[in-house]
């Protein structure tokens, strides 16, 4: 007999049956595949284009020397936008600044 985990993958998914799922269950990486936060996605519209280009390169894994390289830029003003945008999006420490950009890249 299937269980209700085995059913969910058969079926589509809808805001009803994804929220009450065990996380093990879930067949996408992350809910954000599906359903991003819309304060989230306004957040990420608020940033300027150059802000938003530099937040990409840090969720494609690049350092601050390799982006600063990239986008023609001193290492300092690269550092200061890392700086600004952990502050805009409310976020503490660098780990944190690499998870949302790998997270939310797709949006960028």
């Amino acid at each position: 007999m299937p269980t209700s985990s085995d059913s969910f993958l058969h079926n589509p998914l809808t805001p009803d049956n994804a929220t009450n799922l065990p996380p093990t269950s879930y067949p996408f990486k992350s809910p954000v595949d599906i359903w991003p936060d819309p304060v989230v996605l306004t957040a990420i519209q608020e940033l300027s284009r150059c802000e938003r280009k530099v937040l990409k390169l840090i969720g494609e894994g690049l350092t601050t020397p390799q982006i600063a390289e990239k986008l023609f830029r001193s290492e300092k003003t690269i550092e200061t936008q890392r700086s600004s945008l952990s502050r805009q999006l409310k976020l503490k420490g660098a780990n944190s600044l690499i998870l949302f950009a790998a997270t939310y890249k797709a949006y960028l």
